[in-house]
């Protein structure tokens, strides 16, 4: 009888390691380096809208979940389902004004997020880049 136990288990753990998922690629901590010194920030109020637009743009092309709630300072789409891309940014005043901007991102039920371009890369690259316009030549 031990012999049968001990089978079953091994062959259990033998099943479970065929059908076991791949790995989820990690985002390196010189990614996380790199996102966290690029996190968007305006000072004035014009930059500010145009960066907050830019942050709600893209959202909207890029986060696969729909938007459920969206505020001056705050958007957030419905819980990552089937495989799809969960999205939260907000943005906080800053201590020397203007406002920081963050995010969150969340990707259930098996979809992958390239760890060489992840989504918070990828919005403060676009929100960045409308940040750019205001400038000082």
């Amino acid at each position: 009888m031990g012999m049968r136990i001990l089978s079953a288990t091994a062959l259990t753990g033998i099943l479970m390691g065929c059908v076991a998922a791949p790995p989820i690629p990690q985002i390196s901590q010189e990614m996380r380096d790199r996102i966290a010194a690029n996190r968007p920030h305006c000072a004035e109020a014009r930059q500010c809208e145009a960066m907050w637009a830019a942050t709600r743009d893209w959202v909207v092309k890029n986060c696969e979940m729909k938007i459920q709630t969206i505020a001056d300072s705050f958007i957030e789409t419905y819980n990552s389902v089937a495989n799809k891309l969960y999205c939260r940014v907000w943005k906080d005043p800053s201590p020397g004004g203007g406002y920081d901007f963050h995010a969150e991102f969340n990707c259930n039920y098996g979809c992958v997020i390239n760890p060489d371009a992840p989504p918070a890369l990828l919005l403060e690259n676009a929100v960045n880049a409308a940040a750019a316009q205001f400038a000082q030549h």
